[in-house]
């Protein structure tokens, strides 16, 4: 499963003479321009997280706060160079040659060396709408996604690293630099239709993801990142925090269009509400993606599913239609978002101890853990902790038509999918061990644990066991490229297991 969802270093996690993903806001640009070794030089200038946690807490600093960084690309054709808009841009490097001139941080190309760009936030658009009878005055902070060169990354690439939280964090940060920001305008009643801008992006990424209220379809989903600005007589919630809004068009009864706005949080619960999304494309509704430009339609087919007698998961789109396996696997977006009915028929691997894994945050490579305590990578030699641990596994899926799908678990995604479960070494915590094969009961059957090893055995799909009972999930499907092809992958989301 190596691939699925890189991430970045920041200054105190990067080590010289190696190969480390980047993320930081481009505050200068120089080049292209002619060395003395017959090839071109590109340099960009960066301002990246000194360290991890910064977006979590929401502090915004001035730009000098951030840790220097210089990437410089060197290329025989000045077309092979990454081509960088504007200062304000965020890009993602992946895989940079980290290096030290004079006491800075340098990045440097190297053959297997990929990026994308996210645009600098224009001045935010405030709008005016209504959350469960109560008003709110909400900034919308759009994303919009280009490439780079030849080298960049997909989008489905893009999205599966996680980084909507530091991208925004970022962005505010350059924008705090230029100034006090510009007036906003407010909707002339509560939630008047929430607007966003209709003015088409000059390079729109491949897939449906500019979204403005006309585009809009029954049942279909999209959301954005907005900051709180005025709560009015609701004390509770915190004006200048950033969270994630998602719009529904959904319509019990055509004559009567009705227009919700769901934001990620309920009555009681505003300031317990977590501000970082989930990866990749994030979870619930209110956490789909990083931004209006770069959200996918929550693809549905409606079929008529049969309830189960008993709830066994719970997901947060009650109200989108269910869509056969043979739907999602025909999808022809590659990005895509459904809800889908289905019983569990086997799982990999099936030994429940690596159910687990560490990730290295410094090479982000992934180990198996064992029955002997893993404290540093063995790549890098960084120190490791029970924080590393995550999950890590996938679960054979069957629809009523006899479809079967892979999904992966992983992630924040299965920390939703197993609450209070959390990832840590299964070979040496039995007590999680064994409340984890007491939740994953409900929809995978379980032999006897062997004395050797504990191991979460199928006996098929369901001839030689009782059938077990059918659940509600969430699926997502991307793209990535694996041995040079492009394969599709889907992974479970937005679903909890009770």
């Amino acid at each position: 499963m190596a691939g699925i969802a890189p991430n970045h270093c920041p200054a105190d996690e990067l080590v010289v003479q190696q190969l480390q993903h980047v993320l930081g806001v481009v505050t200068s640009l120089q080049g292209p321009r002619p060395t003395a070794k017959n090839d071109y030089m590109y340099k960009i200038c960066l301002r990246i997280l000194p360290q991890r946690g910064l977006a979590e807490q929401w502090v915004i600093r001035p730009l000098e706060a951030l840790t220097n960084m210089t990437v410089l690309f060197f290329k025989r054709d000045v077309q092979g160079l990454p081509t960088v808009k504007r200062p304000g841009d965020v890009v993602y490097f992946q895989t940079l040659k980290i290096s030290s001139f004079s006491g800075h941080l340098q990045g440097l190309n190297n053959q297997g060396t990929r990026y994308l760009a996210v645009e600098g936030s224009p001045s935010p658009i405030s709008h005016s709408v209504l959350v469960d009878a109560k008003q709110f005055r909400l900034r919308v902070l759009p994303m919009t996604i280009y490439s780079l060169g030849p080298s960049s990354l997909t989008l489905g690439e893009f999205e599966a690293c996680g980084l909507e939280a530091d991208i925004l964090y970022l962005q505010a940060c350059w924008l705090s630099s230029q100034g006090p920001p510009m007036a906003t305008t407010t909707a002339s009643a509560p939630f008047a239709g929430l607007r966003f801008p209709t003015t088409p992006t000059k390079s729109k990424p491949r897939s449906r993801r500019v979204f403005t209220i006309d585009q809009l379809t029954p049942c279909s989903f999209f959301d954005t990142y907005v900051e709180i600005v005025d709560v009015g007589s609701i004390k509770s919630v915190r004006t200048g925090r950033v969270i994630t809004l998602s719009v529904t068009d959904y319509t019990e009864n055509p004559s009567l269009p009705r227009k919700e706005a769901y934001l990620n949080m309920v009555a009681n619960e505003y300031q317990s509400m977590p501000t970082q999304p989930a990866t990749p494309i994030a979870a619930p509704i209110a956490e789909f993606g990083i931004g209006a430009d770069t959200c996918t339609d929550f693809d549905a087919v409606p079929i008529q599913p049969t309830p189960p007698p008993v709830a066994i998961t719970t997901i947060r789109f009650p109200k989108v239609p269910t869509s056969s396996l043979k739907d999602v696997l025909e999808h022809p977006e590659a990005l895509g978002k459904f809800r889908i009915r289905v019983h569990a028929v086997g799982v990999a691997p099936q030994a429940i101890e690596e159910f687990t894994s560490t990730v290295c945050r410094r090479c982000q490579s992934t180990h198996t853990p064992s029955p002997r305590e893993l404290t540093e990578c063995p790549n890098c030699r960084y120190s490791l902790d029970e924080s590393n641990f995550t999950y890590m596994f996938a679960l054979k899926l069957k629809d009523a038509d006899g479809y079967t799908i892979k999904a992966l678990v992983y992630g924040d995604d299965a920390n939703d999918f197993l609450p209070q479960l959390h990832p840590c070494n299964l070979f040496t915590n039995h007590t999680v061990r064994d409340q984890l094969c007491q939740r994953l009961a409900k929809i995978l059957p379980l032999q006897t644990l062997r004395p050797a090893a504990s191991e979460l055995i199928l006996e098929g799909d369901g001839a030689t066991t009782p059938p077990m009972p059918s659940f509600e999930c969430c699926l997502r499907s991307y793209t990535i490229d694996l041995a040079g092809r492009t394969v599709r992958r889907y992974r479970l989301f937005a679903t909890s297991l009770l």
